[in-house]
Parts: structure tokens; sequence; C-alpha cells
């Protein structure tokens, strides 16, 4: 059978004709290939597994948590608290252990981070322990 459109027929099947490539064109032709093979090769190395991309969202939700606790108002709003009565009726002080908590359960998975660890022990000292109806600041976790 033959095809209705004998043109498609050509652009389907098309004849490959050799030709020669001048030395300018050699030369071209090696400097684009090398580049596609550079830039695939940085490509490779630049991919992250999925346990890596996991890790880079968790230190990121975690800088997000950090940037917005690890602030003179909020801080200093911790320390002021100094019973157990202003400890347990302060909604900051509630919100801050909550963030302790996700902070907890991410840093395990992230590794020894002496800087993770240093602005945990801030926020949680700045929320602090309390101790014989007293909140304990200078506890550290």
């Amino acid at each position: 059978m033959e095809p209705k459109n004998p043109e498609f027929s050509q652009m389907a099947n098309p004849e490959v004709a050799e030709v020669e490539l001048t030395p300018e064109q050699e030369e071209q032709a090696k400097y684009w290939l090398e580049r596609i093979e550079r830039e695939m090769a940085a490509d490779r190395l630049n991919e992250k597994s999925p346990e890596e991309a996991e890790k880079e969202k968790w230190r990121s939700e975690l800088k997000e948590i950090f940037d917005a606790w690890l602030v003179p108002e909020k801080l200093d709003s911790l320390h002021e608290l100094k019973n157990q009565a202003e400890a347990m009726a302060s909604p900051l002080r509630a919100e801050a252990k909550k963030a302790l908590v996700e902070i907890t359960k991410r840093m395990p998975a992230l590794g020894d981070s002496d800087d993770l660890k240093d602005k945990y022990r801030v926020l949680s000292m700045a929320v602090g322990i309390i101790n014989n109806g007293l909140v304990d600041h200078t506890r550290q976790p």
C-alpha cells in the first residue's frame, strides 16, 4: 500500500547525506560537545537525593523558626517570666514551647550543628524550666 502523501514518507525517512566538515566546523562541534558534557556533569553533581532535599527543607524551616523567635522583644518577654503562675498564663511561652518541640523533632536528622544547638539553647533558656514554683532561666538543655 502506497502512502497517500509521498512528501510525508520522504520526511519520515530522510536521506542523510554524508558531508565532510571543515576544520572550523569540526572545532565548533568539539567545543559544543564538550560544553554540553560539562553542563550535564555539573547538573548531575547538583542534583540532590531525596534525603538531602528533605534535610535542606528542614534546615530552612529551622532557620525560619529561629529567625522568628530569636529576637530581643520575644526573648526579653520570656526572660521576664519569674514564677509558675506567670509562665503558665503566658501564651508567648506556650508558643515557644511548641517551637522547641518542632526544633527537637528535626535536629537529630540534621546532625551535629553547633550553630543550631546554640540557637536551641538560647531559646530553651528563655522559655526556662519551672522549679519549685519559679522559672529557672539558667539551666542549659
